[in-house]
């Protein structure tokens, strides 16, 4: 009888016991099947960050690409209005060309002079010609066997107008009265000819 009493006493001990071990304290935070709230905030702002981080770099790529965009299309407008305007310059320039007066002249030199001519032309004339806005188109001499006497050269002007004003100038030129005076001395030329034309519409030099 003692024997069993005492057993059966400690039973309900020992079951108090196992229960006070087996249940959690009641300051213990019950679970909730979530990560505890520590864990939870960290992991949720670890997630916002690389959320902003994101947002910020599409953000700046999407800023970098409409700059780039910007000045592309300024530099596509830019080189396109460039090449208006040098297009609508050469369409000036052209047809400015196309009212031009071009004057032919073929000088027949004396037989074995054309050397003195070629020289006087190419040392001074020339120069003088320039000097008075006589645009020489370019300088000739035949090849033929039957015209070895002719040195031919063609000059260009805006108008006729023009022509006899620069040629005006030129017969006051000092430096042009020296070759006359030269050529007063060594005659070179026997005679002259000129010719003033005009350009047709079908023409390749205008």
């Amino acid at each position: 009888m003692s024997r069993e009493s005492s057993q059966s006493g400690r039973a309900p001990q020992r079951a108090a016991c196992l229960s006070l071990k087996a249940s959690p304290p009641s300051h213990a935070p019950r679970s909730t099947g979530l990560l505890p709230l520590g864990e939870h905030d960290l992991v949720g702002h670890r997630f916002n960050t690389c959320r902003d981080k994101k947002k910020t770099s599409m953000t700046l790529n999407c800023w970098k690409f409409k700059r780039w965009t910007v000045y592309g299309i300024a530099l596509l407008s830019f080189a396109a209005g460039s090449l208006i305007t040098a297009r609508l310059a050469h369409i000036n320039q052209v047809r400015a060309d196309s009212n031009r007066i071009f004057e032919l002249r073929v000088y027949h030199h004396l037989p074995g002079k054309l050397p003195v001519m070629e020289s006087r032309f190419r040392e001074k004339t020339s120069k003088i010609l320039a000097r008075h806005n006589l645009k020489a188109v370019g300088y000739w001499v035949t090849e033929d066997v039957s015209s070895q006497n002719s040195f031919i050269f063609m000059l260009a002007y805006q108008s006729r107008e023009e022509a006899k004003r620069n040629w005006d100038a030129v017969l006051l030129d000092p430096e042009f009265r020296e070759i006359e005076k030269a050529e007063q001395s060594e005659k070179t030329l026997e005679k002259a000819e000129v010719f003033h034309m005009r350009p047709t519409d079908f023409s390749p030099m205008k």
